[in-house]
């Protein structure tokens, strides 16, 4: 019996961290997310930037919230007293910082960009 408890109960961390890796090799276009803190791109390009890959970027953090991006520099107090992080652990909702964001959207359009070349 507490073998079978044991292999039911996930850390909340496996889970969280396997979402955010799988991030890297979705498709992100449709995908709800949140910014919260300054960007390092700043917020209105960060926002262009997850859009012109077909992200929908959302102003709150909501049961449909699939990721809250939050700022690599800023780290700290800052970021964990924020009502938007507050929600998204409340909900379990992943986090990543902005900067590991670029690379996964830049990952993401090198493969688009890619597949497009192939077909012609």
């Amino acid at each position: 019996m507490l073998k079978k408890d044991l292999d039911n109960s996930v850390d909340i961390n496996v889970i969280l961290n396997k979402k955010i890796n799988d991030f890297a090799s979705l498709d992100l276009r449709g995908k709800q997310i949140v910014l919260t803190g300054a960007m390092f791109l700043g917020r209105v390009h960060m926002q262009l930037l997850l859009e012109s890959i077909g992200v929908i970027v959302k102003s709150s953090v909501s049961k449909s919230t699939d990721l809250l991006v939050i700022n690599s520099e800023r780290i700290g107090q800052e970021v964990l007293q924020s009502s938007k992080w507050l929600k998204a652990n409340e909900l379990r909702i992943p986090n990543i910082n902005d900067s590991v964001m670029i690379d996964i959207v830049e990952d993401f359009q090198s493969r688009l960009f890619n597949c497009d070349a192939q077909i012609d």
